[in-house]
């Protein structure tokens, strides 16, 4: 049996080992309460590491996605870009074509009609063109009757298709203007007439529209709405050249 004395040194040393165990060693952190907090130079220079991580693997990234996808890949890079900035466009001409701004509103027909900064819809192009069209925008109109002549975003109707473009043809839209050639030589919307198609190739070719050129120069060959002239479609053919 431990003699009193040895009992009470036992339990002593014990006790100094529970103390010495409690006590915080001021050159270490103390790892139960956490990690100490970081001084506002340390924090940002934490901020900038991680930074640079994210920047390195996004590089890595792009170099393992270009060295598979190639040339595809750097295009695809392009587009996300342009699709952005469209997007930005967008929203400015949104705002200006909700005032009644005629080439705002024209701006996001093209945009709904090919997809730039919104969902393609035809329907919505549609929509935006009219309300330029109505405006007398020639562009808008040209737009407005190649929808109805394709029936793109409305129901096909050759004979909206010329009314739109006759009021853009009007105001010398030489675009316009080649489409109501078009429109004469086929007799769509309108009763065929060859004398009538070169009529109008003739305003837009005196614009340098090259199809209305090409088309005059075609007629002049043919005798077809003028007199047979191969020296005239030959003027013709060149200029369309």
């Amino acid at each position: 049996m431990d003699s009193p004395t040895s009992v009470t040194a036992s339990a002593a040393a014990a006790a100094a080992a529970v103390a010495a165990a409690a006590t915080v060693n001021p050159a270490q952190p103390n790892r139960s309460r956490g990690r100490p907090k970081q001084t506002a130079d340390e924090a940002a220079k934490s901020h900038q590491k991680t930074l640079q991580k994210k920047k390195e693997r996004e590089a890595a990234k792009r170099f393992a996605l270009k060295e598979e996808g190639g040339a595809a890949y750097e295009d695809a890079l392009k587009k996300d870009s342009k699709r952005k900035r469209l997007a930005k466009s967008v929203q400015w001409y949104r705002q200006a074509a909700d005032q009644g701004d005629a080439a705002a509103q024209f701006q996001m027909g093209v945009a709904y009609e090919y997809g730039r900064g919104v969902e393609k819809s035809d329907e919505g192009a549609v929509q935006w063109y009219r309300q330029a069209a109505d405006q007398k925008h020639a562009a808008a109109q040209f737009c407005l009757g190649f929808a109805y002549e394709y029936g793109q975003g409305v129901q096909q109707s050759d004979e909206g298709a010329v009314l739109w473009y006759r009021q853009a043809a009007d105001q010398k839209h030489a675009a316009a203007q080649f489409f109501m050639g078009l429109a004469y030589k086929n007799g769509r919307g309108v009763d065929q007439s060859y004398e009538g198609a070169v009529q109008w190739y003739r305003k837009a070719a005196d614009q340098g529209d090259a199809d209305a050129q090409f088309c005059l120069g075609f007629a002049y060959r043919k005798g077809q709405g003028v007199q047979q002239s191969d020296e005239g479609a030959v003027q013709w053919y060149r200029q369309a050249a």
